[in-house]
């Protein structure tokens, strides 16, 4: 299965997902060297880089060839590159900030693409969720970016 196809198949189950709770939380789909998809989740603890390694092992362990990440995010639609970077790690304190759901797919044979579906409150806090946009992305950085053993032949 292609990422794109991958992406939109997880957008789909997000959707019901985000419907049933109103959030969605990290969690993890990969596909091993075997052709096998597994699904698994862990807690936002507060030390990030220790999550980010447990991810890796597990993924490194169990030989995976593709992942898709997905996550609860906040964003903002910047002026120009200098308020972008003005707001670099306090997007969260941005008054035009909003929700999104986001998905960062990796392969070991085909470029990383991200998928993203903004979410928008209403004043009771429940949601409504935008349409599925999906870009090619091999610039992206951080810890839970490269999830994948590049290099590594399985």
């Amino acid at each position: 299965m292609k990422l794109h196809a991958m992406i939109e198949h997880l957008a789909k189950s997000m959707r019901v997902a985000f419907a049933a709770s109103g959030q969605v939380y990290p969690m993890y789909h990969y596909i091993t060297d075997q052709g096998q998809h597994k699904i698994f989740t862990v807690p936002m603890l507060p030390d990030k880089d220790f999550v980010a390694a447990l991810v890796r092992q597990v993924l490194a362990e169990d030989h995976a060839v593709k992942v898709l990440s997905v996550y609860e995010v906040w964003s903002f639609d910047p002026v120009d590159k200098a308020d972008a970077y003005k707001w670099i790690g306090r997007i969260s304190e941005h008054p035009d900030r909003f929700e999104m759901i986001y998905i960062i797919a990796e392969s070991l044979t085909e470029p990383s693409l991200c998928g993203s579906i903004r979410i928008n409150r209403n004043p009771d806090g429940s949601g409504i969720l935008g349409p599925l946009q999906i870009i090619e992305s091999n610039q992206a950085e951080g810890r839970f970016v490269g999830l994948l053993p590049h290099g590594v032949k399985h």
